[in-house]
């Protein structure tokens, strides 16, 4: 390239990069107090960002999936998934490791917490109550930091958008890229795109863009009217991060794709449509949102899920003047098969359990796992007392079954707590206190039996 035309290429480049706005960086606030997330919120709004808040650490691991943040400000102490769990998800996961996260918490000073927060992937570690003036300065370092990438990303983008079209698409190779015309035909396709969109050896050139987004022959005035055209017309990009496109054999898939015009100084002569295939990164969303809901050792509900199940049962319960249930389950003396026979045993028998609560449930019942040998159940809609009676001593007779482990026949035997709503409780905190006194009184009276928390319910 000689000096001249080099010299018009940084100018072009110069006035582009002053036209085009960097995106402001993005701060994730999770704490499941609202007055919490409004306090930060306060604290933070002098800064240029863009702020997003989340209650649980299922919701935050979804924004990090959908947004690049610059920064998360994360609470240890929340129910259901900690701060300590979300911040290994994140630090475990390609996609979300790199990202910042600053611990803020009222937990214990001591350095074995400090040092499992840094162990969970965090960058720094402040405690309430927060001094604003060091909460600012730390933010502050992280944004610029952000800042500084986002111009180098946007500096490369700028740069891609002004060399000329086939030398775009040759860079992008490893993405589907098409080519179209103002009338947006396809005029170009690159291997990838070909493979992507299962149209091999050329045929996807003569098609109209818009047969990928679900439409058939589009006239010249639909074409002129849809927003791509519009946005090319503009000399601006279009993105979208979550949309569905269309393939020549009919089927669909989750995608993202960017469009930009042709060199902008030419006048419309089309653009060009980058596209990724995004199915492995929805099936690690929910995969995500899967490992935050379900224990791993027997894929029954973890305590966040069954707690969130809880509440709606007990929202409907009001709404209807139903009457539900809750059984705390606790596994006779497990302790000592793990002695005996070793923590692998232990895992088996743990899953054969699950197995048995479910066979003896009905599909709408929620059967969870609270951690170690401690299970729970929510039995919705009962009409009264004997039905959940019943159902507990199935379960009773059901998991005392023998089981052979290593070689010998071993029964396991569990003790059940019972409470009902609305005589024991009235809310999630105080039905799951009485069943777990009923499961203790049951344990007391000899084991391998239940409780009701109020021994007038079965009379």
């Amino acid at each position: 390239m000689n000096q001249h035309l080099l010299k018009h290429q940084v100018n072009k480049y110069q006035s582009s990069f002053e036209l085009h706005a960097i995106p402001k960086p993005k701060i994730l606030l999770v704490d499941d107090r609202q007055e919490n997330l409004h306090a930060l919120q306060r604290l933070l709004r002098s800064l240029d960002a863009e702020l997003f808040s989340a209650t649980c650490g299922t919701d935050a691991l979804s924004l990090t999936l959908r947004h690049q943040f610059a920064l998360i400000l994360l609470d240890v102490q929340m129910p259901g998934m900690n701060g300590f769990e979300v911040a290994e998800f994140l630090h475990g996961h390609p996609d979300t490791r790199s990202i910042p996260i600053i611990f803020i918490t009222a937990m214990s000073k001591e350095e074995r917490y400090i040092a499992k927060g840094y162990e969970a992937g965090a960058v720094d570690y402040l405690s309430k109550p927060l001094d604003p003036d060091t909460l600012l300065t730390k933010v502050k370092v992280f944004l610029e930091l952000n800042r500084k990438t986002l111009e180098l990303e946007h500096a490369l983008l700028i740069l891609s958008e002004l060399n000329h079209k086939h030398r775009l698409l040759v860079d992008c190779a490893g993405e589907g890229i098409l080519g179209f015309d103002a009338c947006g035909t396809i005029t170009f396709a690159n291997p990838m795109a070909e493979t992507i969109l299962a149209a091999d050896g050329g045929k996807l050139q003569g098609h109209p863009l818009m047969y990928l987004f679900g439409y058939g022959n589009t006239s010249l005035n639909e074409w002129q009217t849809g927003e791509i055209f519009k946005a090319c017309h503009s000399c601006n990009q279009l993105r979208n991060d979550d949309t569905i496109l269309w393939k020549l054999d009919g089927s669909s898939f989750p995608a993202q794709y960017t469009v930009a015009p042709y060199d902008p100084e030419m006048g419309l002569q089309g653009g060009v449509m980058v596209i990724q295939d995004i199915t492995v990164r929805k099936q690690a969303e929910q995969a995500l949102i899967r490992l935050a809901s379900f224990d791993s050792l027997t894929g029954l509900a973890n305590r966040m899920l069954f707690i969130n199940s809880l509440k709606e049962a007990l929202s409907k319960a009001r709404r209807h003047n139903k009457m539900f249930g809750i059984i705390f389950l606790d596994m006779d003396k497990f302790k000592d098969i793990n002695d005996q026979l070793g923590h692998l045993a232990g895992d088996d028998v743990l899953k054969l359990f699950a197995q048995r609560l479910k066979d003896c449930v009905r599909t709408e019942d929620i059967v969870a796992r609270f951690g170690g040998d401690e299970f729970a159940i929510l039995v919705d809609d009962i009409s009264e007392p004997s039905n959940i009676a019943a159902m507990v001593e199935k379960i009773i007779c059901k998991t005392s079954l023998p089981v052979e482990l290593n070689g010998q026949n071993m029964s396991v035997y569990t003790s059940a707590g019972i409470a009902l709503y609305p005589d024991d409780g009235q809310t999630a905190e105080e039905l799951l206190h009485a069943a777990d006194t009923a499961m203790y009184e049951a344990k007391d009276k000899g084991r391998n039996g239940f409780c009701f928390h109020s021994p007038a319910s079965f009379i």
